[in-house]
């Protein structure tokens, strides 16, 4: 299908790049823009994450922008089990140890070596955004085929704990707007004081779906706790840097404005109201069983959410509990439940064995410290994930830090806007002239 000179293909990849006696293949999901191309201009290879692929990406963000200027062949692959790349007949387990980063960089190499054979193009850069981004540096520590990449908010260090996330996400709550973390922590204990008690005020303030919360499930409550945070974690890592336009601060303002209840507690209900939850989950049961499910038809595999699990319970961790001290939601969703409910009861994995995976990833790729040459590295203050991101101290000489103040996921690949705050369009800028520097 082509649309304006964009394609949509398929190309044939190996089932496993490091067993020499699997003979299967497999057809992997790509797009290519040459609308922009010029004689002699490079590749551009936007690498796709834990979902499918968008044809809007074709033509739209920075590195469009910068495809537009350096006259480059676009192209855009699906990452494997995500999406129309579906390699196996289903999603069991067997068939899932073929979804790893691994393999991914090696199909990565695989195709874009086809594709400069194909076009006679020679410089390639790749990009990439959040595991993406990881995908992209990684690139660059493991083959020699692209000159240079541009790894955007990529949590390249596995951790299976990552108390950190939620207390950017209290740390966002005050840079959009002084004491709404207070306020928020504030709720929050009032909250678990009613929950601790059974108070029958729950049934009104936070109401659960689909009847009264078993109170002598603790696997129960913590899902109920989560449901109630999981709507800051969403605004916060995808917020917009401007306040106006932010839902952090939409949420913050709420909550500390006395006009929608005497205390915190209280407007904190009237929040969730406002955010058209007119009540809170707090059932695991029926979501495990859905994710035991391995038809490509059912809903928790064409979401891409079983695979993700799966690549975040064998690799990465990533897991966002509220563990650590210095978050508002208070001792609420602890690791445990979260492994257990992720790993252990869908997939059969120890919390010992999932952190072992975590552990040989930081040894395979070197986490903060990896082996990344010519990789420019956009991270955001805002951004949860930049945590476990390379945004301190650069690995090497000829990688480049660009860290943003205010600024969320993956928020500079996107187009300009007139509210973009200086640090952000100054690090879009330095990404051009990177890449014209590569390019030389």
């Amino acid at each position: 299908m082509a649309i304006q000179g964009i394609s949509s293909s398929k190309f044939t990849q190996k089932l496993d790049h490091f067993n020499s006696s699997e003979t299967r293949t497999w057809q992997q999901v790509y797009q290519m823009n040459n609308n922009l191309y010029k004689a002699g201009g490079p590749m551009f290879v936007m690498i796709s994450g834990e979902a499918p692929i968008e044809i809007t990406w074709m033509t739209y963000g920075q590195w469009y922008k910068n495809a537009q200027q350096y006259g480059a062949l676009m192209f855009q692959l699906e990452h494997r089990f995500y999406g129309s790349s579906q390699p196996t007949s289903d999603c069991s387990d067997a068939n899932l140890k073929y979804l790893t980063s691994e393999q991914a960089l090696a199909y990565l190499d695989e195709f874009i070596k086809a594709m400069q054979t194909q076009y006679n193009v020679q410089k390639v850069i790749v990009f990439g955004c959040s595991y993406a981004g990881n995908l992209a540096a990684w690139y660059r520590a493991k083959y020699s085929t692209a000159i240079g990449s541009i790894a955007s908010s990529g949590p390249v260090t596995a951790e299976v704990d990552f108390t950190q996330y939620l207390e950017t996400v209290g740390y966002a709550q005050d840079y959009f707007l002084q004491g709404c973390q207070s306020t928020v922590q504030q709720g929050f204990a009032s909250l678990q004081t009613l929950v601790q008690s059974q108070d029958p005020s729950l049934q009104t303030l936070f109401p659960p779906c689909g009847g009264a919360l078993n109170f002598s499930d603790p696997y129960e409550i913590d899902t109920y706790y989560n449901s109630l945070i999981d709507p800051w974690m969403g605004a916060v890592q995808y917020s917009a840097p401007d306040a106006a336009d932010s839902e952090v601060y939409y949420m913050c303002e709420l909550v500390t404005n006395t006009k929608y209840g005497a205390d915190p507690l209280h407007r904190l209900s009237e929040l969730y109201k406002e955010l058209g939850q007119s009540c809170i989950d707090h059932t695991y049961n029926e979501e495990i069983d859905l994710l035991k499910q391995t038809s490509w038809n059912s809903p928790w595999v064409s979401s891409g959410t079983r695979q993700w699990i799966w690549q975040t319970c064998n690799e990465f961790g990533y897991y966002q509990s509220t563990d650590g001290t210095n978050q508002p939601f208070g001792q609420t969703v602890p690791i445990n439940y979260i492994v257990d409910t992720s790993c252990t009861r869908v997939f059969g994995q120890s919390f010992q064995q999932v952190n072992t995976s975590a552990t040989n990833s930081n040894n395979y790729y070197g986490g903060v410290n990896g082996q990344e040459k010519n990789v420019y590295l956009p991270n955001g203050s805002v951004d949860p994930w930049h945590n476990l991101a390379i945004y301190q101290v650069a690995p090497d000489p000829s990688d480049t830090l660009g860290y943003m103040i205010g600024t969320s996921h993956c928020y500079d690949m996107g187009d300009d806007l007139t509210t973009d705050p200086p640090q952000l369009t100054a690090v879009r800028n330095q990404i051009t002239q990177q890449i014209g520097q590569w390019l030389q």
